[in-house]
């Protein structure tokens, strides 16, 4: 995490995701601002400290490979979240429901503003930054698909129409 307090320009914070799913990634996200998340049943939460903003961020896993984040916050710098990953990872499926980020693949150089929903496949280098506008309400949900596990724990018969789910 970088974040200077003279003259803040941006709070960047890294998190690999080395093929961890959302209880993990809250874990390091809060253990990059040297702190603590919550844990309610299957989900990790993490509350914004005042220093740096207001709201949530939580995270769940499913056992079929998905993820599920849920961020709900509003920071007082502009913020960027890198997620990078060994794997050629994931499937995103991003649905802001309030506000707007930009966002912006390893391989790209050039960032992209979204709003609304958007469905994003990994790239050849395995990564994105989503960037946060400072003082700006955000409400976002993130379906992240681990490919891999997703193909290992479900089948679909396509001849027979049945449906097997290990």
């Amino acid at each position: 995490m970088n974040l200077v307090y003279e003259g803040i320009i941006m709070l960047e914070m890294k998190i690999k995701i080395d093929d961890c799913g959302g209880n993990e990634i809250i874990e390091r996200f809060a253990g990059s601002l040297r702190s603590n998340c919550e844990k309610f049943g299957d989900e990790n939460s993490y509350v914004i400290p005042k220093n740096l903003g207001s709201g949530i961020i939580s995270g769940t896993n499913f056992s079929n490979g998905t993820s599920l984040f849920r961020y709900n916050f509003s920071f007082l710098f502009d913020t960027c979240f890198e997620f990078s990953s060994k794997e050629k990872n994931p499937l995103l499926f991003l649905y802001l429901i309030d506000g707007k980020i930009d966002y912006q693949p390893f391989e790209e150089s050039t960032k992209k503003t979204r709003s609304g929903y958007s469905l994003l496949l990994g790239g050849k280098r395995i990564g994105n930054k989503i960037y946060f506008p400072k003082k700006k309400n955000i409400k976002l949900l993130i379906v992240n698909i681990n490919r891999k596990k997703f193909i290992e724990q479900f089948t679909l018969n396509l001849k027979d129409g049945n449906r097997t789910q290990h």
